[in-house]
C-alpha cells in the first residue's frame, strides 16, 4: 500500500519535491462496514499534516466483509457449533456477526472425513488482510495457487451483508435454506491456519449492490468442492446460485 501511495505522488508532479522526499509515511486503515478507508500521515520537517485518501483509492472496497453463524436457524450449524465446542473449548470463538480476523467454523477433509475447523478469517500479509480470493484467477495467483489445489475449505454461515454504494446493508440468504455455503480456501500463515473466501462476478440478484459475490455451494455441492479436484476446478468457473436480498436500516457514515 505505501509503493501505491508513492506512485499516486509521483504520478501528480510532486516526486521531485524536497519536503515529500524527507516526509514519512504512516498508514493507517479503518473498517466500517465493509469497505477500508485507508489514510496516511506525512511528516514535514515543517510539522504534520493528515490526508485523506480514501477518493484516491475509489473502488477499494471488500466483497462479503461481514457475514453471519448463528445457531438458532439451522441444525447443520448448531451441529458444526457443537463440535468446535467440543474440539476447542467453549469460548473459543463467538457466533454470530463474523467480521475479519475472527475465528469462525470453516469445513475441511481430514482423513477422508469432512470436519469443522476454528480459522482466523484473513490471509495476514505485509500490508493489507487478504479476506477474499477471485474464484476466477485463483489457479494463477501465487497467494492462492497451493490453496486452491490441496487446501480448499467450507465457510458455513446463515448469510451475509453486503452494502450499496449509498451504504445501505443488505443481508443475503439462499431461498429454501436456512444455511448459506461458501466455498474458501486456507493455509497457515505465522503458525495461525487462516482462510478466505472465495468470490465470483455478482449474478442478477447481487447486480446493483456489488460487482463480485461469494461463490455459493449448494449443500450438494460442498463435498464436491472438498474432496473432487476436477470438480472444484468446475466449481471455480460457475456461476452462483440466487439469493434472496433484504434490506435492512441505513448504516451511519463513519467517514
Amino acid at each position: 500500500m505505501t509503493s501505491y501511495v508513492t506512485r499516486y505522488f509521483y504520478s501528480h508532479g510532486f516526486g521531485q519535491s524536497k519536503a515529500l522526499r524527507k516526509a514519512h509515511f504512516t498508514l493507517k486503515t479503518r473498517f466500517a462496514e465493509g469497505s477500508f478507508r485507508i489514510y496516511f500521515s506525512l511528516r514535514f520537517p515543517a510539522g504534520r499534516r493528515m490526508i485523506s485518501v480514501s477518493q484516491i483509492l475509489k473502488g477499494a472496497s471488500l466483497m462479503c466483509g461481514r457475514y453471519q453463524f448463528t445457531l438458532e436457524k439451522d441444525s447443520e450449524i448448531r451441529r458444526v457449533a457443537q463440535i468446535i465446542e467440543r474440539e476447542y473449548g467453549s469460548g473459543a470463538w463467538t457466533p454470530g456477526e463474523i467480521r475479519p480476523t475472527d475465528k469462525a467454523p470453516v469445513l475441511t477433509v481430514s482423513n477422508g472425513n469432512v470436519r469443522p475447523e476454528l480459522y482466523s478469517w484473513g490471509y495476514r500479509l505485509p500490508d493489507p488482510l487478504a479476506i477474499n480470493a477471485r474464484a476466477e484467477t485463483a489457479m494463477e495467483k501465487p497467494l492462492f495457487r497451493d490453496s486452491a489445489v490441496f487446501r480448499r475449505c467450507v465457510v458455513p454461515s446463515t448469510g451475509f451483508w453486503e452494502w450499496d454504494g449509498e451504504k445501505q446493508k443488505y443481508f443475503f440468504t439462499l431461498p429454501g435454506e436456512t444455511a448459506l455455503y461458501m466455498a474458501g480456501l486456507y493455509a497457515v500463515r505465522d503458525g495461525t491456519p487462516r482462510y478466505c473466501i472465495l468470490t465470483a462476478e455478482a449474478n442478477a440478484s447481487m447486480r446493483g449492490v456489488h460487482s463480485r459475490m461469494p461463490l455459493v455451494l449448494r449443500r450438494e455441492q460442498v463435498s464436491l468442492w472438498l474432496r473432487q479436484p476436477e470438480a472444484a476446478l468446475r466449481l471455480l468457473r460457475s456461476v452462483p446460485p440466487e439469493l434472496e436480498k433484504t434490506p435492512e436500516s441505513a448504516q451511519l457514515r463513519l467517514w
